[in-house]
């Protein structure tokens, strides 16, 4: 072997060397990055983990463990699927890059449920200081303002969320089903608007905002979250509930 052959396996060699240390570099970044996101919703109880699948294209994955043992999702997992979208879209605000993110919803038997792919557009800006706020009094406001018969309001509550956002939770009763067909739509056209006014005159920052509720028997009928940043609504409600208050296909002729 000549000197110049030396010189190009030597320069091979050191081109291997950097390739494959960016790689891990790249890995290991990445890697932490996912974990944070991870370990982020599992502070909200959210129990998801995250993998890369590849890194050009740079696609991850997020699965979701239900607590369904059959077919269908549970009542959680459209609420746990919008909060891994709102984690990732924060990730991607703090300058952290996906191609694509892919979600599954297994069931305890490890079936999948459901698999769908994160909107590329989903993107939120880093965090910023939260205002203070009487939580208390702006709970109480809304409770007062969105009375509809047929519907109690069991509790409001307005909870920091990483200090990203403030929470609105709405934990409603009704006395059955037929009562909750009849009030829900009511009460679904009314919360939009008013607590985007809430937003706006008081600077709450209430950026998603949930709904449960429950007949008079402790029976779930709807549980409900808009994530008012992200422009995205994910629910589970019991099959008899009238669909009548979101959009929806017509029936086939």
């Amino acid at each position: 072997m000549n000197r110049k052959e030396t010189r190009h396996i030597v320069i091979a060699l050191m081109i291997l060397f950097v390739a494959g240390s960016f790689v891990i570099r790249t890995v290991s970044a990445r890697g932490s990055a996912i974990q944070e996101v991870t370990d982020r919703l599992r502070q909200r109880g959210v129990p998801a983990r995250g993998e890369i699948q590849s890194l050009l294209p740079y696609r991850v994955k997020f699965t979701l463990q239900s607590s369904s043992a059959g077919t269908l999702v549970s009542p959680d997992d459209p609420t746990f699927e919008q909060s891994v979208y709102r984690e990732i879209a924060l990730a991607k605000g703090r300058g952290l890059r996906f191609d694509t993110v892919e979600l599954a919803i297994l069931n305890t038997a490890g079936t999948v449920l459901y698999t769908g792919e994160m909107p590329s557009h989903f993107t939120l800006p880093p965090t910023t200081i939260l205002p203070d706020i009487d939580g208390t009094a702006i709970g109480n406001r809304l409770a007062s303002d969105l009375q509809v018969p047929g519907i109690t309001f069991s509790s409001v509550r307005i909870d920091q969320e990483l200090g990203t956002i403030h929470r609105l939770s709405l934990d409603l009763v009704t006395p059955d089903l037929q009562t909750a067909n009849t009030a829900l739509p009511i009460l679904m056209d009314a919360i939009y608007p008013r607590i985007q006014n809430e937003n706006r005159i008081t600077n709450a920052h209430i950026g998603v905002y949930q709904i449960t509720l429950s007949d008079a028997a402790g029976n779930l009928l709807l549980k409900y979250s808009r994530d008012l940043e992200l422009s995205q609504e994910n629910w589970w409600q019991a099959p008899d509930l009238i669909q009548d208050w979101f959009p929806h296909p017509a029936p086939a002729q």
